[in-house]
């Protein structure tokens, strides 16, 4: 084997890429590098009732080979002392007992993404827009994953081309703690109906796999994806309410490419529109 190409046990031997390779046993070395998974959380955020929920989705993407390196120093903070079994970012100051605590560990956590991880994709939807613009007999009206599994997909699409980013497959890889898995997965797959004559290949390679579930304490890369949507739905609080209700922050030098869309009214009529002309 070529030297510069680590070897399968290499690259997943540790204990925090395991669960990682374990996903993808059947790949051969060399389509390691090239295969990329983007690793995503979603919230939805209705603690703000009586004012309409914002519903958040976001992650980072990366190769495979990047997410083992990253699974292994990840591993590695969480380890370190004050040590942590797994993130949850709306819990950590509880955890480690204090805001400065809280704050070094989570910036620690950060400077691995900033270390592996170059490009991070989200969306929010505020839930009110979606009876704006469809019909209630239409079925992106019942839930807002059909919106957004298809908005979704549309934009990382968009942002693999615009950066030139080389893959040969990529899967999307969600928390296993995800409620109503199954109507994300029903909305996976009227995107799959709808989006199947798309002349963009890069959303055809996307449709391609259907979304893979598992849990942060194994899939080490959703915890960070975790930190993602904590913050934008914490940007989504101050906007609105003007203020900073919440300490926690962490140190960023801003090395990864954030892809932040904010779906709005005017927005949602114009996917509606692109979407009805690709099924």
């Amino acid at each position: 084997m070529n030297s510069a190409v680590p070897s399968v046990e290499d690259r997943f031997a540790n204990p925090s890429a395991s669960a990682l390779w374990g996903k993808f046993s059947g790949l051969h070395p060399a389509r390691i590098a090239s295969w990329a998974c983007l690793m995503l959380r979603f919230v939805a955020d209705d603690s703000s009732q009586p004012n309409p929920p914002i519903y958040v989705l976001g992650g980072y993407l990366a190769h495979l080979s990047d997410w083992a390196e990253f699974s292994t120093d990840w591993g590695n903070v969480l380890q370190a002392a004050p040590a942590l079994s797994r993130l949850k970012t709306s819990n950590i100051r509880h955890e480690l007992g204090s805001e400065k605590a809280a704050n070094e560990k989570l910036s620690a956590l950060y400077h691995v993404i900033e270390k592996h991880i170059k490009y991070a994709a989200a969306i929010s939807i505020d839930t009110r827009i979606i009876k704006n613009v469809f019909d209630p007999k239409d079925k992106m009206s019942t839930h807002p994953f059909y919106a957004m599994a298809s908005i979704l997909i549309t934009d990382v699409a968009r942002m693999l081309r615009e950066l030139g980013v080389q893959y040969s497959e990529i899967d999307f890889v969600f928390d296993d703690q995800m409620l109503e898995k199954g109507r994300f997965l029903d909305a996976w797959a009227f995107s799959q109906r709808t989006m199947a004559n798309s002349i963009d290949q890069d959303i055809r390679k996307i449709l391609k796999h259907t979304p893979i579930f598992a849990n942060d304490e194994d899939m080490l890369p959703i915890q960070a994806a975790d930190m993602l949507v904590w913050k934008i739905r914490r940007m989504y609080h101050q906007q609105r309410d003007k203020a900073d209700i919440s300490p926690i922050r962490w140190k960023s030098t801003d090395k990864v490419l954030h892809r932040l869309h904010t779906i709005d009214e005017n927005g949602l009529r114009a996917r509606a529109i692109a979407l009805k002309a690709q099924s």
